[in-house]
Order: structure tokens, then C-alpha cells, then sequence
């Protein structure tokens, strides 16, 4: 199974899930609703409710009569999933809405199959409907040590940490399959061979010896000039992050999150590779 039919299968049983998922939110917030715990209209429940069962089933019906998916698919399914999460966190109490997990649900459940870069468009969709979902609040309690930018901040490290291992997770997992499939094309390679010429396999002499790899290129001067600035730039845009926390004056400060976090990580990013190449590791 190629990447795209593993996608294709993955999407058929985020369909199956989501089902599960929205009988679940669906009984709690009516619960809730009728118990008078939250005040989120009716008419507002039932769009909700509508809304995720009608977009749900057009994603079954799709996938049903689809033999594959484009690879921008998965983008937009999680995309609506998270914009209709953010929906309810603003109906159900904004930062006091027990419905926060179900972000970091999505996260986990699509980073293991996705790998990082979905982890950082989750992570960046997240940042910025939760903002604006609280912009609309007319008061914010205090629910965390920090404030609420301190959860956003959480949540980017749980995307850039769990993005990055299911990333090399994933990578493992097409090499082997990759790997089983070139020995079976060898196998029957060999086996077209002798019987071409009559031979076994064991008479068929042996492959040349795959050249050595060249060595690996020196560092530049410039290259370690950068690094030397890279680095504490990467660090200073992360003391910027944590500052923020503390300091903003509105949440819609927040909004430049990703800015911060996404531009030390590549900083880091590099001159760590540079580094490592460096001490030639």
C-alpha cells in the first residue's frame, strides 16, 4: 500500500470516528444545555449539530464512491473539524468550555497518521480560531496559571514534539515497506535471470559493491558566522513567546504566536544542522 492509498483508508475511518465523536458532544452539550450548566441557545445547538452531521456525511458519501482522495483532502476535513470545535468552545463558555480537549484530540489522532506538517497546520489553525473565538468574550476568567496564552503555548509544543516523532515514526514505517518490496522485485529479478539462462541463482555472480559515499562537504566560514547568530535569535523569539504571555494587552496579541515560535524553530532547526555538520555527526 502506497502513501496515498494509506491516506485514502485513513480518511474512511476518520468518517467512522467523527460519527462516534459527534453523539458523544451532541448528548453531553444537550445534557448540559437542558441541566442549565451552559446557555447556548437551541437554535444554536441545532446548527451546530446539523452542520457536522451534513458536512460527516458528505465525507462518507465522497469516500464511498471515491477510490482516492487528493492530497490536500486531509487538510480541509481537519480544518472543518477544528473550525466546528472552535464554534462550540465559543457556545459553551470560551476558556471554561470542557470541550478544549477535543483540540488536542485531533492533534494526536491526526499527527501519528500525518506526521509534522500536519502537526504545525493544526497547531497554526488552532492558534488562530481559539484567539478569535476568545476576542469575542465579553470577560475572561482566569482558568490556568498564565492565562490562556500559556494553553496556546502547550499546545505548540505538544504539536512541534508529537509532530516530530510521528514524523520519524512514519518515515520507519515506508522504509521498511519499502525495503520488503525491493528485496521481492530482486528475488524476481533473479529468479527471470536464471531462468533465462538456465542457472541457478546461486551461479549468478554477485553485484558490484555500491560506490562509497563522498565525503561530506566542509563548514564555511559564513556558515559558522550564521550559526553563531542563529541561535540566540532562535532563543530570543521564544523569550518574545513567553513574554507575550504575560504582557499582552489584548488576546489577539496571541495572533503573532506563530510568527515567533515557527521562525525560532527554524532557527534552531538550522543551526543545529549546521552544527551537527560541523562535528561531522
Amino acid at each position: 500500500m502506497n502513501e496515498s492509498e494509506s491516506e485514502f483508508q485513513t480518511e474512511r475511518s476518520k468518517t467512522a470516528a467523527r460519527w462516534f465523536v459527534i453523539a458523544i458532544m451532541a448528548t453531553v452539550v444537550y445534557r448540559q444545555q437542558t441541566q442549565g450548566v451552559l446557555t447556548m441557545p437551541l437554535q444554536v445547538f441545532f446548527f451546530l449539530l446539523g452542520g457536522t452531521i451534513a458536512i460527516n456525511l458528505a465525507h462518507s458519501i465522497y469516500l464511498l464512491r471515491a477510490r482516492r482522495c487528493a492530497p490536500l483532502y486531509k487538510y480541509i476535513s481537519v480544518g472543518l473539524d477544528l473550525l466546528f470545535v472552535t464554534f462550540t468552545l465559543r457556545y459553551t463558555g470560551f476558556n471554561e468550555s470542557p470541550f478544549f480537549y477535543i483540540y488536542f484530540l485531533i492533534l494526536v489522532s491526526n499527527s501519528i497518521r500525518y506526521g509534522l506538517v500536519m502537526s504545525l497546520y493544526i497547531a497554526l489553525l488552532v492558534n488562530v480560531f481559539y484567539v478569535v473565538a476568545l476576542s469575542f468574550a465579553p470577560e475572561l476568567r482566569p482558568t490556568v496559571l498564565g492565562g490562556e496564552g500559556l494553553k496556546i503555548l502547550a499546545f505548540w509544543g505538544v504539536a512541534l514534539y508529537g509532530g516530530a516523532v510521528a514524523a520519524r515514526m512514519r518515515r520507519q514505517i515506508f522504509e521498511i515497506a519499502d525495503y520488503e518490496e525491493t528485496i521481492v522485485d530482486l528475488k524476481e529479478a533473479l529468479r527471470q535471470q536464471a531462468a533465462a539462462t538456465g542457472s541457478t541463482p546461486a551461479a549468478i555472480p554477485a553485484l558490484e559493491a555500491k560506490p562509497k559515499p563522498i565525503e561530506r562537504l566542509r563548514l564555511l566560514d559564513s556558515e559558522s558566522d550564521w550559526m553563531k547568530a542563529l541561535t540566540p535569535g532562535g532563543l530570543a523569539l521564544l523569550l518574545l513567546a513567553l513574554i507575550l504571555n504575560f504582557f499582552a494587552p489584548s488576546v489577539l496579541w496571541f495572533l503573532l504566536y506563530p510568527l515567533f515560535i515557527l521562525g525560532a524553530a527554524a532557527a534552531l532547526a538550522t543551526a543545529a544542522a549546521w552544527l551537527l555538520r560541523h562535528l561531522r555527526l
